[in-house]
């Protein structure tokens, strides 16, 4: 299973072959959830072969004892990076897809519908194009950087400074 965020691919299919909104927004959370089980399967696993559960086992403490003091606070981590790393490829998703009419439907709004109005009148005023565009972008940036933050923050075994 891939751990990657539901591709613009599966809506457009899904659009073209008629199975509706509805469905293809399963597909996506099912696609989240997916790559979430991934990421904390991998990391509970790497946690088990770790000496400190080794010890806890040898110590005669209960698997319930093992999961709640040492497995979760240490699963939390990778768990916390790839939520914050996803959510900016979930919102370009939603972009994209509101921009091509997929997506959320007037009289609510979204970045991709922002920037498909100003895309159409962008000769007479080109700052409905540009604003929207430049605040997603930077929104999409600041999230990428603070998921990198987390990321050197919480893994305190990839840190080799």
């Amino acid at each position: 299973m891939s751990s990657s965020p539901p591709r613009p691919s599966i809506f457009i299919t899904g659009a073209a072959a008629g199975i509706g909104r509805a469905v293809a927004e399963r597909f996506a959370k099912a696609g989240w959830f997916v790559g979430l089980y991934d990421v904390d399967e991998a990391a509970v696993q790497a946690l088990r072969q770790q000496e400190f559960v080794e010890a806890a086992i040898s110590l005669g403490l209960s698997p319930a004892a093992i999961i709640r003091r040492h497995l979760i606070p240490n699963a939390l981590g990778p768990i916390i990076v790839y939520t914050t790393l996803t959510i900016p490829g979930v919102m370009l998703l939603e972009a994209f897809l509101s921009f091509l009419g997929l997506g959320v439907q007037p009289p609510q709004t979204s970045w991709g519908l922002l920037i498909s109005y100003g895309a159409e009148s962008m000769e007479e005023y080109p700052w409905l194009l540009l604003y929207p565009g430049l605040t997603l972008t930077l929104t999409l940036f600041s999230l990428n950087f603070l998921g990198d933050g987390l990321r050197d923050a919480l893994d305190v075994r990839g840190a080799k400074d």
